[in-house]
């Protein structure tokens, strides 16, 4: 439809109206009214007036536009009432609410006042009862006045009736006070006359107790002097006994170690002439060939580190079983006071295995590598019985757990430097737990225990030792059990190729823990020469020692078996031997030359400083003829004389040590000019081809006769001279 021209708005359809003004809504001003609403309905259709062309539009007729123009008013006017209405309805629901609001105070109101007027009428209750318990109050002071009425005039009296009783009573003390002293002037007098007495009864009683007393001393002084002079007599014949017996033990030891037998003269004969021909046999993997030729000497089970870790993941020979080894941090950690001799009593974080040893060993820092491994030496060893636990106290694994917290350092820092060795833990050998347990009513044999000896004598294990007793002149140890002793014989003989003492080595390898001392102050212990191959048979040096089981299994012979064995063993093969500062004196060294002819890869023998005379030097020298392979000789810092030189250079004349000896090392002795001239004559005449040096320094020995040794070694071939 098109807008009219005059920019009111377009006339709207009957059904546009409609929708404004809904029917049956009632207008505004018959609201709230009691008048029915009348729904509004269009009026007939309003037809102008006059003609009409019917040529011409609706919408172009004027009386369209009337219509149309009314139209607009009658919506206007319908918008204005919709517009009121909807005020109107707004204020009705305003007022509503606030009614309801009203109504919800008013009945509040309504309920405080109930409150209200309840809690007056409990005040009024309670006024009411306060009001008539002070009536009560009232009438009761009322009483209690009175009754103090009473009370007062009753105290006047009362008062009245104790002045005269105070009187009477003051009358009554004046009396009793004379009473009083006459009664202690009769007091004192008969107290004076009870104490004479008893002074005279106690003095009498003290006398006759201080003469019975002076009796019953002196009868206990006799008693006690006869006692003491019993007992003096008998401790003087026990100590006579015992020391006679000591006396006579060690005489026989001596001799016994003094004197060979002819039964160890012969072994080691056979065995010699054995050696020998081994060495002369083609075989090229031998120790003296080795040794011959210079190069490195070989492994054996005595020094090669493999050989340990490997016997203990194997076991012993007949056991089958690995070797039980505690954890040394396990030990410090847990401070057990018992170690069962059943592993299976014990967790499995106590022990360490042979793989992880065999690391620690690889990983160790320090220039001298010895195995992380202790073996502990003590008084009741029996590997091969089934008797009592020999630790029931703890006492020796007390001992040890003490020695590991002072030294734990030692073994996990190197020596002044303070830095990390690479030593992260130890193990530690108890024999009595070790190996595996036997058979319910059987003994191990003697295949079970056949290595068990390496685990004292390996040249890279340290063992701490128990003594049982110390020699005051030697300081050497002694046990009276026979495992004991050998096991002492293998750990002191068979680690001859290292510095024991820690001097030198990360830590010392035999250790007496009954010695107190730092864990810094290490000294060397008194260590015995390697003993004859018999030294445990009867007869022999420690043929006395116990072997408890020995009637039953032949332990003597067993160990004597296992120390011959391993004395033949390692001597053959060692390439060097080391017995420095051990306060050797001629008895030592002539038990040292009973054993060096099975020396037959020897190259170095060190004996500086200790106590050796010409007559050790006399028993050294037959003993030189067998040392084909030797090529130092150290005995400085001794007491060798000229005896002991010529006796020396005869020994070298002889033609053994003619292109093996290198260097001679005599300095700090006692050799003057004729000792030195009977060396200068021996090396000049051909005794000494390979010889590099003749230490003589420190010798009483004129310039003279020094120059004449340096012109014999200057003729070698390799020329030289002395220190």
């Amino acid at each position: 439809m098109r807008q009219p021209d005059d920019g009111s708005e377009r006339p709207r359809t009957i059904s546009e109206v409609t929708k404004i003004v809904p029917s049956g809504r009632a207008t505004p001003e018959f609201q709230g009214s009691s008048t029915k609403a009348v729904p509004w309905r269009p009026q007939a259709a309003w037809k102008p007036s006059g003609p009409q062309d019917a040529t011409r539009l609706p919408y172009s007729q004027p009386w369209f536009r009337q219509g149309q123009t009314a139209l607009d008013a009658c919506v206007k006017e319908l918008r204005e009432m919709r517009a009121l209405v909807e005020v109107r309805t707004t204020e009705r629901d305003h007022a509503l609410n606030m009614a309801q609001e009203a109504n919800e105070m008013w009945a509040q109101i309504k309920a405080d006042n109930a409150s209200l007027q309840a809690v007056a009428t409990a005040a009024e209750e309670r006024a009411d009862a306060e009001m008539a318990l002070s009536q009560q109050a009232r009438e009761d002071y009322g009483r209690a006045r009175d009754e103090a009425d009473q009370l007062r005039g009753e105290m006047g009296r009362q008062s009245a009736e104790l002045a005269r009783a105070n009187k009477a009573t003051e009358e009554a003390k004046k009396e009793m006070e004379a009473c009083k002293v006459a009664l202690r002037e009769m007091a004192t007098k008969e107290a004076a006359e009870h104490a004479k007495m008893r002074r005279a009864e106690a003095e009498l009683a003290a006398a006759t107790e201080l003469q019975m007393r002076m009796e019953a001393h002196r009868a206990a002084e006799q008693a006690a002097a006869q006692q003491a002079d019993l007992e003096k007599k008998a401790e003087e014949e026990e100590k006579a006994r015992v020391q006679k017996v000591e006396d006579e033990a060690k005489r026989l030891r001596d001799l016994r170690a003094s004197l060979v037998p002819d039964d160890t003269r012969s072994l080691l004969e056979k065995k010699v002439a054995s050696l020998a021909k081994e060495s002369s046999a083609p075989r090229g993997n031998n120790a003296a060939a080795a040794a011959a030729s210079g190069a490195e000497p070989i492994l054996t089970k005595w020094n090669d580190p493999e050989e340990i870790f490997s016997l203990i993941e194997g076991g012993v020979t007949g056991q089958g079983a690995q070797v039980t080894i505690i954890r040394a941090s396990w030990l410090r950690a847990k401070q057990p006071r018992f170690l069962p001799a059943n592993k299976a009593d014990l967790p499995p974080e106590a022990f360490i295995y042979g793989s992880e040893l065999r690391k620690i060993y690889k990983q160790t820092k320090t220039k001298q590598r010895l195995l992380p491994l202790i073996s502990v030496l003590h008084p009741r060893s029996a590997p091969m019985s089934i008797d009592a636990h020999p630790d029931e106290d703890g006492a020796i694994l007390g001992r040890v757990i003490e020695a590991l917290d002072m030294r734990w350092d030692q073994f996990t820092r190197k020596r002044g430097t303070g830095t990390d060795s690479g030593v992260a833990d130890l193990g530690v050998f108890f024999d009595w737990c070790a190996l595996e347990e036997p058979k319910l009513g059987r003994a191990r044999t003697e295949s079970a225990v056949e290595d068990f000896g390496m685990f004292y004598g390996h040249e890279l294990v340290s063992v701490w030792m128990l003594p049982e007793a110390r020699d005051e002149r030697t300081g050497r140890l002694h046990y009276t059990n026979g495992w004991s002793t050998f096991e002492y014989l293998m750990a002191t003989t068979f680690k001859a190729g290292t510095d024991l003492s820690g001097y030198s080595g990360p830590w010392p390898q035999l250790l007496d823990l009954d010695e107190e001392l730092d864990y810094e102050h290490n000294e060397r212990l008194a260590r015995p020469p390697p003993a004859e191959p018999l030294v445990l048979a009867e007869g022999h040096e420690l043929g006395d020692v116990l072997f408890y089981q020995d009637e039953e299994r032949n332990e003597r012979a067993v160990a004597s078996r296992m120390y011959q064995k391993s004395l033949f063993d390692i001597l053959h093969t060692t390439p060097k031997l080391v017995f420095s500062k051990l306060g050797w004196g001629d008895v030592e060294l002539a038990r040292l030359a009973l054993v060096l002819p099975l020396c037959s890869s020897l190259t170095e023998l060190h004996l500086a400083s200790n106590s050796i005379s010409d007559k050790g030097i006399i028993a050294l020298a037959e003993s030189l003829g067998s040392l084909a392979h030797l090529e130092i000789l150290d005995l400085s810092s001794n007491e060798v004389g000229d005896p002991g030189a010529s006796r020396l250079a005869g020994a070298l004349t002889d033609g053994a040590l003619q292109t093996s000896l290198k260097k001679l090392m005599l300095d700090n002795n006692h050799i003057g000019d004729k000792g030195a001239m009977v060396l200068a004559s021996a090396i000049s005449g051909g005794a000494l081809l390979a010889c590099k040096a003749v230490g003589l320094k420190g010798n009483p020995v004129s310039p003279m006769a020094k120059k004449s040794v340096t012109k014999a070694i200057k003729k070698n071939k390799s020329g030289g001279a002395p220190k």
